[in-house]
């Protein structure tokens, strides 16, 4: 990943952040949300690794 991917993926998920806070997520939730995503995407990336 190179710093115009970093600085992409960074803008994402502040326009995410965004959207969420418009829904009434809390940053707070919106952070849950997020760590509970990358487990799940880690936890699905490693079993279709290992398939």
């Amino acid at each position: 990943m190179d710093d115009d991917d970093l600085n992409w993926l960074l803008q994402e998920f502040t326009l995410t952040a965004e959207r969420a806070r418009d829904r009434g997520i809390t940053p707070a939730e919106f952070l849950i949300g997020l760590q509970a995503y990358g487990k799940r995407f880690m936890e699905d990336y490693s079993t279709a690794v290992s398939e």
